[in-house]
């Protein structure tokens, strides 16, 4: 059986960011896209699995970033 392979897509994201700039490029997020499912079917298009570490998906803050985010406070 081969060996499975597994990376996190925010990491991917976080590495082109890195590589873009590298290469004299300014890549921006643009509103509407959802970068993270990109980023996951990227990896399985190479059939790596999709692994996210849990403070990715877990409330480790308690919902202050999503307080932030949707009440402004």
């Amino acid at each position: 059986m081969p060996n499975r392979q597994n990376y996190d897509p925010f990491k991917l994201l976080n590495d082109l960011q890195e590589i873009l700039r590298a290469k004299g490029l300014d890549p921006q997020p643009v509103d509407g896209v959802d970068r993270v499912t990109l980023a996951k079917k990227l990896l399985q298009g190479y059939g790596i699995e999709v692994a996210v570490q849990p403070e990715s998906v877990l409330d480790l803050d308690g919902h202050a970033r999503y307080n932030r985010r949707i009440h402004g406070d």
